[in-house]
C-alpha cells in the first residue's frame, strides 16, 4: 500500500503510522532503524554514507509489504522470537525474491503464533546471507 514516504514525512510521522499504535511494533521499529545500517550496509534505503538519516531499510520493505503495528510485533515477536536481525532478514527476504511477501504478510497476520509454521527463519537467514555476503557479517564471523 506504500503509506510512508521518507522524503516528505518526519521520522516521527513514519514511526507512528508504521506502528499503527501497538507499542511493540514501536519499539521493534526503533531497534531497527538503529542497527539496520550495520546488519544491511548494502541497503539503498539504510543512506549508510549520512549518519544523520535514520535507516528506512526496513521499515520501506515492511510497507511494501503491508505490514503495520500488530502484524509488525508479531513479526519480530511470534516469528523471530524476538530477534532483531533475523526481522530485518525476512523483510529483505521479499525484496530479494526469497520469500513471496504474501506468505510473510499472512504469517504476521496470525496473533496465535500459527504464522510461525509458514516461515523457516533460519533458512531464509541464511540465503540472505548468500544473497547479500555484508548482511549481518559482523555477527557471522564471531559464530
Amino acid at each position: 500500500m506504500n503509506l510512508i514516504n521518507i522524503f516528505e514525512q518526519t521520522p516521527q510521522e513514519i514511526i507512528i503510522i508504521m506502528a499503527n499504535g501497538n507499542p511493540g511494533a514501536i519499539t521493534f521499529i526503533l531497534k531497527a532503524m538503529e542497527i539496520a545500517k550495520e546488519i544491511d550496509p548494502e541497503s539503498a534505503w539504510n543512506f549508510a554514507e549520512d549518519n544523520d538519516f535514520p535507516a528506512y531499510g526496513p521499515l520501506i520493505n515492511a510497507d511494501r509489504c503491508d505490514i503495520y503495528g500488530t502484524d509488525l510485533y508479531v513479526l519480530w515477536n511470534d516469528i523471530c522470537d524476538r530477534s532483531i536481525i533475523n526481522s530485518i532478514a525476512l523483510l529483505r527476504a521479499t525484496q530479494l525474491g526469497i520469500l513471496d511477501h504474501n506468505i510473510l504478510k499472512d504469517a504476521c497476520s496470525r496473533q496465535d503464533y500459527s504464522g510461525k509454521s509458514l516461515i523457516n527463519v533460519e533458512d531464509i537467514y541464511k540465503k540472505v546471507c548468500e544473497e547479500l555476503p555484508s548482511f549481518d557479517s559482523i555477527n557471522r564471523i564471531k559464530k
